[in-house]
């Protein structure tokens, strides 16, 4: 249940905003739990791919803690950690070259141009709302639902929009059905 500090936005132009944690216990989770994003110098999306689905941080790191430590100890490396570690590599290497592959049709998928213009509006805020389209400039068209959802908000958008945009979303299917349809009329 969502909670609104001013319920007559009409009255004074101000759009309804929820107080700071009046909504659901997500707020308060997402407010005792927050989320770190280090920023590196490689790609966030393979990097969060490598984490999601070969390795995380942790399965990473247990390796190379057995090997550093027999090696401060003058141990020889421990076979399994050694047999490990070679395992990530190859997974890593493989998801690299798995996306390198996948990066024209990516930048393919993403959005050039972005523009909302406008028609008849019920509010003054609307005029400047549609300028937020061009916030999906180079964003993929993948998870570009999710994206809006989360990253519009506030009065510099609009819930009509945003709805519009959120639906474009299908225009990856779209294509896809329209590329098998090429394929299928030139293997005739």
């Amino acid at each position: 249940m969502t909670q609104s500090i001013w319920p007559w936005p009409w009255m004074t132009g101000v759009s309804n905003q929820q107080a700071p944690l009046s909504g659901d216990v997500s707020q308060w989770l997402r407010f005792f739990s927050p989320t770190v994003n280090v920023n590196g110098r490689g790609d966030p999306e393979l990097e969060g791919e490598i984490v999601r689905d070969v390795a995380t941080y942790g399965a990473q790191l247990a390796p190379l803690t057995a090997l550093v430590l027999a090696m401060a100890e003058g141990s020889p490396p421990p076979n399994e950690a050694l047999v490990k570690l070679q395992q990530i590599c190859k997974e890593i290497e493989t998801t690299k070259e798995q996306y390198r592959k996948g990066a024209v049709d990516r930048a393919r998928r993403a959005f050039v141009r972005s523009e909302a213009v406008p028609g008849r509006l019920p509010y003054l805020e609307c005029p400047g709302a549609a300028m937020s389209a061009g916030r999906l400039v180079g964003l993929p068209v993948d998870g570009v639902r999710d994206r809006v959802s989360a990253d519009f908000t506030g009065p510099s958008t609009c819930t009509h929009l945003n709805d519009a945009l959120r639906s474009l979303e299908g225009v990856d299917h779209i294509l896809t059905t329209l590329e098998n349809m090429d394929t299928t009329k030139e293997q005739r």
